[in-house]
């Protein structure tokens, strides 16, 4: 979940404080957190679209198989 990517921010923001020649800033934590909420959503998306293809194949998988088997051809495309 993207709360996960905020929190990372902010360890790596209060890292900074006690490296030499590095700089905290609250704008730094404001700008990782968009990307990480962007990319959160931008991933759900991308998701999405790929089960709804991966629903329209005829390739039959078991259970035991993974579903990267299932969506390889698609993975080509791009």
């Amino acid at each position: 979940m993207w709360g996960n990517g905020i929190l990372f921010s902010l360890i790596i923001e209060i890292g900074q404080l006690f490296v030499p020649y590095r700089a905290s800033d609250v704008n730094d934590l404001i700008m990782n957190t968009l990307g990480t909420i962007c990319g959160w959503i931008i991933f759900n998306i991308i998701s999405n679209i790929f089960h709804k293809l991966a629903n329209k194949t005829v390739v039959e998988i078991s259970s035991n198989d993974s579903i990267s088997i299932k969506l390889e051809p698609y993975l080509y495309q791009l």
